[in-house]
């Protein structure tokens, strides 16, 4: 039975998208069987870090509406040791997907696949509380600056409220530079934000992290 785990955050532009892709693509190196989901509807990017976006004729509404089987809509990413995207749609909303309907197309996809990466849309909305209910682990993503580290426990209290305690800490760019008065220091705030911490990505190693991070899932 494959897992799933959605890949969060409170707000954009903190490397969430590429940060999924490139799990999976270690994933993938580890012999496990990736598909990697686009639940952005009306925003989607996925296609585009994979490289595949000319390749996209169905996407995630058409599967979960009937309209074609998931087969149908996935496209594999050779440059990403053929992991498998299933798209967003760039026209529907996410509140137009419904709960149940992801739910039970997510059980069929457990069957074929070792791991589901569901990169959600940021924020805390109707596609972050979809995300969260069909996951079996959620993984917070945020940037060492103070407004990443506000808008991250935000979505802790989030979590808290959807009664998921599931959740794990991802902190992207360590090291990067951001305004003075802004910068954190990311391992003295782990602890307060009371939450167990899967890996921090130094900035420009995020091929080399996110093989450790993979190893740690796998584990």
């Amino acid at each position: 039975m494959g897992k799933v785990i959605s890949f969060v955050s409170g707000k954009g532009g903190v490397g969430k998208t590429v940060i999924t892709a490139n799990v999976g693509l270690a994933l993938s190196k580890l012999n496990k069987k990736v598909l990697v989901v686009d639940m952005d509807l009306g925003l989607r990017d996925l296609d585009i870090v994979l490289g595949v976006e000319n390749r996209i004729l169905y996407d995630i509404t058409d599967v979960l509406n009937g309209t074609v089987d998931y087969e149908r809509a996935v496209v594999k990413a050779s440059d990403y040791n053929d992991i498998t995207l299933l798209p967003a749609s760039q026209t529907r909303k996410n509140e137009e997907v419904s709960k149940d309907s992801l739910c039970e197309l997510l059980k069929k996809l457990r069957l074929e696949f070792d791991y589901i990466l569901l990169d959600s849309p940021s924020g805390i909305g109707v596609g972050f509380e979809n995300c969260v209910s069909v996951s079996d682990c959620v993984v917070v993503v945020i940037t060492p600056d103070v407004c990443s580290f506000r808008n991250a426990d935000k979505v802790l209290s989030e979590l808290d409220r959807l009664l998921a305690d599931n959740a794990k800490l991802l902190i992207n760019r360590q090291g990067a530079k951001f305004l003075k008065s802004g910068k954190k220091d990311a391992k003295k705030q782990i602890d307060s934000l009371s939450v167990e911490c899967l890996g921090i990505i130094s900035e420009g190693k995020l091929e080399k992290s996110a093989a450790e991070i993979a190893k740690r899932i796998v584990e």
